[in-house]
């Protein structure tokens, strides 16, 4: 039997242009069917062990990157259909300054990387690939609001949103899968 669904998998990868700085990814998984997603970030990075999107690391020293993964085969945890399908909502958060210069925060420029695979053709193996990019800067940190994904202070980003729309073959011109024929 032949299919022309799609696998999934998607990274958002941040990364920064200072030393001494800890800025941090946050990501805001879908919400479902009315339940919200989970909020992913350095205190509550997930877990590749459950089958389920996680961040890899917090770089709290400079550069990243950090990277939040999606692989072929995970699903988010709140999905009734097991996909990874949805719309995320990205934000950067200056945590903290570590430069020598402890009477000034040095402002900080930061860029997000979105790649997801759009569509695998089962029956050939071909795969497309979409990319988004977002970029800012920050000038102020802060510890104190590091928890909450809706902090208005201005060590925040604003929220960048993305949605993973789940696939129809038909718009990569895929035909339907061969019809399987039974013999009594």
């Amino acid at each position: 039997v032949k299919s022309t669904a799609s696998v999934a998998s998607l990274t958002i990868t941040m990364s920064w242009g200072q030393s001494d700085s800890d800025v941090d990814l946050h990501v805001l998984e879908p919400t479902i069917q009315g339940t919200e997603g989970r909020h992913i970030y350095y205190n509550n990075k997930g877990s590749s062990s459950d089958n389920s999107p996680y961040l890899d690391v917090d770089n709290t020293y400079g550069y990243g990157p950090e990277h939040y993964y999606a692989t072929d085969g995970m699903e988010l945890p709140n999905s009734a259909d097991q996909s990874l399908y949805g719309t995320y909502g990205i934000r950067v958060h200056y945590y903290a300054d570590h430069d020598a210069d402890t009477e000034n925060t040095q402002p900080i420029t930061w860029s997000v990387h979105v790649r997801y695979l759009a569509f695998k053709n089962q029956q050939t193996g071909d795969e497309i690939w979409e990319e988004d990019s977002f970029s800012g800067y920050l000038s102020s940190a802060n510890s104190g609001s590091s928890d909450s994904f809706s902090a208005s202070d201005s060590s925040w980003s604003g929220v960048h949103y993305f949605t993973y729309n789940q696939p129809d073959p038909s718009d990569y011109a895929i035909p339907p899968p061969p019809a399987t024929l039974i013999f009594p």
